[in-house]
């Protein structure tokens, strides 16, 4: 699975096959009033910073299963 952390309704959501970082966020349903302002996704160790422009310029992400996706306001 997906955890969230940060303004969604779902704190987790089932992974599946070429899952992107937008796809995630939509299913698990952001309810923030404003677009988040930074999104991290930690995999393992690893902490990668996702600028919120770059996906509403098309830019995507892949997301793996057992990712945290951290979304600031």
């Amino acid at each position: 699975s997906i955890t969230f952390s940060g303004a969604v309704k779902n704190a987790a959501i089932p992974w599946q096959e070429e899952l992107s970082l937008s796809q995630a966020i939509v299913e698990a349903g952001h309810n923030a009033r404003r677009n988040p302002r930074t999104i991290f996704v930690h995999r393992g160790s690893d902490v990668f910073q996702v600028p919120t422009w770059r996906l509403l310029h098309g830019e995507d992400f892949q997301i793996e299963p057992g990712d945290h996706i951290e979304i600031r306001q």
